[in-house]
């Protein structure tokens, strides 16, 4: 009788290559969805420690790739949302003020008095 084998199970890496393809994707809702399949590793994770998978919860510990395509999806979303005319968004980011022109001082070298 031949044993039925399970399909394979994803690990960080593939969360992390999930989320930032929905960062790259210029969706609406691209920052919401990232933000879900982050959502779905951890609760993988809590559920895989709790039965007593404590290799398998280590395989789904977010690292660096994970946080940095979720960053990638905040600023993302923050550019699509500046260039919308919306401002701040998510508290990240934000759009300069209009009177922020950086030129504070007089450019007029008038040394010469």
């Amino acid at each position: 009788a031949a044993r039925m084998r399970s399909p394979p199970s994803p690990d960080v890496g593939c969360y992390a290559a999930l989320v930032e393809a929905w960062a790259v994707s210029g969706d609406a809702g691209a920052l919401r969805e990232a933000r879900g399949v982050f959502a779905r590793l951890e609760e993988r994770r809590r559920k895989k420690a709790r039965s007593g998978g404590a290799e398998a919860s280590v395989s789904l510990r977010p690292d660096t790739g994970l946080y940095n395509a979720l960053l990638l999806a905040h600023s993302k979303a923050d550019v699509r949302a500046i260039n919308r005319g919306g401002g701040r968004r998510n508290g990240i980011g934000g759009a300069r003020d209009d009177n922020d022109d950086d030129d504070d001082h007089d450019d007029d070298d008038d040394d010469d008095d």
